[in-house]
C-alpha cells in the first residue's frame, strides 16, 4: 500500500515539474516574440522619424 502512494506522489511531482517546465518555455517564448515585435515597430518609427526630418531640412533650405 505504501508503494502505491509513493507511486502516485512521485507520478504528482513529475507532472507538476513538467507542467512547470512548460509555462517557463511559453513565458520565455511569449517575451523573445514581444521583444521581437517591439524591436520592429521601434525600427519602423526611427525610419519615419527619419524621413520627417529630411522633409523639414528640405524644407527650409
Amino acid at each position: 500500500m505504501e508503494n502505491s502512494t509513493d507511486s502516485a506522489f512521485i507520478d504528482l511531482v513529475i507532472a507538476g515539474m513538467l507542467l512547470a517546465f512548460v509555462l517557463a518555455t511559453a513565458i520565455i517564448l511569449f517575451v523573445l516574440l514581444y521583444q521581437r515585435k517591439v524591436n520592429a515597430q521601434r525600427q519602423k518609427l526611427q525610419l519615419v522619424q527619419i524621413e520627417h526630418q529630411k522633409v523639414m531640412i528640405h524644407a527650409t533650405l
